[in-house]
């Protein structure tokens, strides 16, 4: 990924993040002697994940810590490792032969979010927030005789969005986090065989045609604990 492209989502991201920070200066001011009763740190995944990565063939292992910043703000993290789809992977499995190769997916995942939540009378991390979001993802793609064989494909997921959503307390320690949006997204595909590596240019007609559209749409949800 360029380092244009990158710098251009570090901005916009820190440009979303001061946004809500002005909202967050015109909420009402509690009392100093006001202590929330809510947890400040949150240990968070989703299992489905692992049936479909944010890139094509991968299945994403995911974990995810959201601290609060304050009664209103929180920040959210996540690492995830991309591996072969565990669909694909039986597949492989239930249909291998001697010497047929098999593919071989390793690769990461980095996200970040700032968390603004506007209930009047709920404290971050619970209830509807409105949230800018943070996402790179990086693949590699090949066979597992790589070795005697280097070709391979990397591809690379890009995407900066605006999310709503909310977080329910479901019971002190347990919660849950469903959120919708859109954004941007970029796409990009290098092949390297052997030598050097190039970057393709990918139309509709090499892939699915929502895979080289830069419109972003999100639907999901986590799982999480309290501390």
């Amino acid at each position: 990924m360029s380092a244009n492209r990158i710098l251009s989502a570090t901005l916009l991201c820190a440009i979303l993040v001061l946004f809500m920070s002005k909202l967050q200066a015109q909420d009402t001011i509690r009392p100093k002697i006001y202590l929330s009763s809510q947890p400040n740190i949150l240990l968070k995944t989703n299992p489905l994940s692992i049936l479909s990565g944010p890139l094509p063939l991968t299945s994403e292992y995911r974990i995810m810590v959201e601290t609060t910043l304050s009664m209103k703000e929180s920040i959210q993290l996540s690492v995830s490792y991309l591996g072969k789809n565990i669909i694909l992977a039986m597949i492989e499995d239930s249909l291998y032969a001697q010497g047929t190769p098999v593919f071989r997916i390793q690769g990461y995942r980095f996200q970040f979010q700032y968390k603004y939540y506007f209930e009047q009378y709920l404290d971050a991390p619970e209830g509807f927030y409105v949230s800018p979001h943070f996402s790179y993802s990086s693949a590699k793609i090949g066979f597992r005789n790589s070795i005697t064989d280097p070709e391979y494909i990397r591809m690379e997921n890009l995407n900066i969005n605006l999310l709503m959503g909310r977080q329910w307390n479901i019971d002190d320690w347990a919660f849950f986090d469903a959120f919708i949006g859109f954004g941007y997204k970029s796409n990009t595909w290098h092949e390297f065989d052997g030598t050097k590596l190039t970057k393709v240019k990918l139309t509709a007609n090499d892939i699915s045609p929502y895979f080289v559209s830069p419109f972003k749409f999100n639907l999901g949800f986590n799982f999480g604990i309290g501390f």
